[in-house]
């Protein structure tokens, strides 16, 4: 009797097992797949970001050669550089706050301990955007919110509300028995000598736990860059031919946006004057270049169409890049891509958000001019010189002079 019952408890326990490990493995599946569909995905040889199939139907490594190679379009390498920097200093400074903070409220007993944790716990149920804007203001103030002095900016912000998320580390070394810190201080060590030589090398778990979520933090936040991100009509055009049915290579996909473009607009013209006005600048040596929130299979053909595009040293459209204005990103690859210098540089443009407001973003000078085709906003036009009209002799005066 007693055997049959053994024998019944071991089969279920293992049936209970198999559909536990049955479930789990489901579970993990669905967790897992996502991750792997994505490195299958970097590694895929189709072109661009709509294909038909859900698998990659070749791998090449160029994705990524081209990734850390080519900083036309995008600098990812500058980018993953500053990410990294940002997120290993706030690293290392958050980690010293917890573990400081979390030792002190473990092991001593001082005023306001118990109310400074209850006050840490209801601050925790706030999101941190509520304080966004005052901690914006007050890194102004500082002169922190603009040039290099935005890593340094970042690395405060990430780092010094770190001491509040005390709560596993303190729980962790309220399990080291007090008794080890009574000899210590016996033995004429102090607080410091304590809690670096006893209590942290006693703490290794709850150190990695806290360097892990540290990290990650700032990586996974500072990591999407651009503030005003840009799409790609050919992949718009190129996901609608797929929805079809239709196996559309790149030359298609150009020849139908460009052939929408034409359906949507009834006349393109230039303001009187303006092809002069850029002949004028070109003589003199002025260097001029186009930032532009445009797509290029519109922009191109339509610039080589009115006959300016070989006026301009330089053109930047942001489908190109994936950012647009007032996006100080897509100033500053201005800057770097033509080594032009905020200073001597002077921004034109008709919108006193996207074009003075963005320029004057990254230290650049501002001309402002008022057209028909000016946005109304409701903040102040800030702009180092101001047209209110589209008048072109006197704006060709004014560059001539500066």
């Amino acid at each position: 009797m007693a055997a049959n019952t053994q024998r019944s408890a071991k089969k279920t326990r293992l049936i209970n097992n198999v559909i536990v490990h049955e479930v789990l493995a489901v579970l993990a599946f669905v967790w897992v797949f996502p991750i792997a569909w994505v490195v299958l995905t970097s590694f895929r040889a189709e072109k661009g970001s709509y294909v038909s199939t859900f698998l990659p139907q070749g791998y090449t490594f160029d994705n990524y050669a081209r990734l850390f190679t080519d900083t036309t379009i995008l600098n990812f390498p500058k980018m993953f550089g500053n990410t990294l920097f940002i997120a290993i200093c706030s690293c290392i400074l958050s980690t010293f706050y917890v573990l400081a903070v979390s030792y002190c409220l473990s092991r001593l007993r001082f005023k306001m301990r118990k109310p400074y944790m209850n006050m840490a716990m209801i601050l925790g149920l706030f999101p941190g955007f509520m304080s966004m804007v005052a901690v914006y203001f007050i890194l102004k103030a500082l002169g922190l919110s603009e040039g290099g002095l935005i890593r340094l900016a970042l690395i405060l912000c990430y780092s010094g509300g770190a001491g509040l998320g005390f709560q596993i580390a303190k729980g962790f070394f309220d399990t080291i028995p007090l008794a080890i810190d009574e000899a210590a201080l016996i033995d004429g060590c102090t607080r410091w000598q304590i809690f670096t030589k006893m209590t942290l090398p006693l703490s290794k778990p709850v150190i990695v736990y806290t360097v892990l979520t540290s990290f990650i933090g700032p990586w996974a936040l500072t990591y999407g860059y651009e503030t005003y991100p840009e799409i790609r009509i050919e992949e718009v055009f190129q996901k609608l031919f797929a929805e079809k049915g239709v196996s559309a290579d790149e030359a298609l996909v150009l020849h139908a946006g460009q052939f929408f473009r034409v359906l949507a607009t009834e006349y393109i013209r230039l303001y009187k004057g303006v092809i002069l006005m850029l002949g004028r600048l070109w003589m003199q040596g002025k260097k001029i270049y186009l930032l532009s929130n445009a797509q290029r299979i519109f922009t191109e053909y339509e610039m080589r169409m009115l006959d300016v595009a070989r006026y301009f040293d330089g053109i930047m459209i942001s489908s190109d890049y994936g950012v647009k204005k007032p996006d100080r990103i897509f100033y500053e690859l201005l800057l770097e891509k033509y080594h032009l210098a905020p200073e001597d540089s002077i921004m034109i443009g008709n919108d006193a958000k996207t074009d003075i407001a963005g320029a004057a973003g990254v230290g650049m000078d501002t001309c402002y001019i008022h057209s028909n085709l000016s946005p109304e906003h409701d903040l102040p036009v800030k702009a180092t010189y101001v047209l209110d009209e589209m008048n072109i002799d006197r704006l060709c005066r004014m560059l001539e002079i500066l």
